[in-house]
């Protein structure tokens, strides 16, 4: 009898700790099946909103938009910015725990978007997605995805060659103009960043006389044609943690500064 009744209680303890263990298998199981997801909500962003579409306590919020306000650019020191983005975060967070509570887990977003963008980025199962798109507030909820970017029609698209040749009526060809760039990334060691033209050994002068961001730290390889690159990302390369870098609403990651070519 004592034999026996180990025996039971081995079995129990065994029984107790496999279903124990089971939910934890599950959960591996959902996170492995889950990617990175852009949820937009419906109110404008702070660089977009006109002054008529939100409200608290029966009061319309101020407009932040530069289009409205008349300011050269966002002035994300504003009174009006500042009560606006705190009216974001608190519908922003109210969402986040009612979808929590619609998908059984909490959740807590890789990135928050306000300025251009408002919403938020997160990891969620396809189904999940789905979930999140039926929910109030959610204007949009999309998969994050990398582009790869073609450039070999692009100087014919801006006119270059005519700019280059002096077709279009112009002399100059850019001496002394600095050129800033907001694109998704850049190779500083790129023939084209060269300071010496590798073409017709056009040595490039730098009009600022200084570097700037990253060229200024020597944290990239810089020179008096490449003067100056700001990282905004968090990572690098395609697979970088950065997700909001590689969604169609936030693509722009990298600016450069170029002292033009002749």
């Amino acid at each position: 009898m004592p034999v026996r009744r180990s025996l039971l209680a081995l079995s129990l303890s065994l029984a107790v700790a496999s279903a124990s263990e089971a939910p934890a298998a599950s959960s591996a199981d959902d996170a492995a099946q889950r990617s990175m997801w852009i949820v937009r909500f419906a109110e404008p962003a702070l660089a977009s909103y006109t002054g008529v579409q939100v409200k608290r306590g029966g009061k319309t919020l101020a407009a932040t938009s530069p289009s409205v306000t008349g300011a050269p650019r966002l002035d994300m020191a504003s009174s009006a910015v500042q009560s606006y983005r705190q009216e974001l975060a608190d519908r922003r967070e109210a969402r986040l725990d009612a979808a929590a509570a619609q998908l059984g887990r909490p959740l807590e977003p890789a990135f928050v978007y306000d300025a251009v963008l408002n919403g938020v980025a997160l990891r969620l199962s396809a189904e999940e997605a789905a979930v999140m798109a039926t929910l109030p507030g959610v204007a949009g909820v999309e998969r994050e995805r990398i582009e790869q970017l073609q450039d070999d029609v692009s100087t014919t698209l801006v006119r270059a060659p005519d700019v280059w040749t002096g077709v279009a009526g112009i002399a100059s060809r850019g001496e002394g103009v600095i050129v800033g760039i907001i694109d998704s990334g850049i190779n500083p060691t790129h023939p084209q960043f060269a300071a010496v033209s590798p073409v017709d050994g056009y040595t490039h002068a730098n009009p600022r006389g200084t570097f700037l961001g990253l060229c200024a730290t020597a944290a990239a390889t810089c020179n008096n044609k490449l003067i100056g690159i700001y990282d905004m990302t968090t990572g690098s390369g395609d697979e970088e943690a950065n997700t909001g870098s590689t969604s169609t609403a936030m693509a722009p990651t990298l600016r450069a500064l170029l002292s033009a070519t002749r």
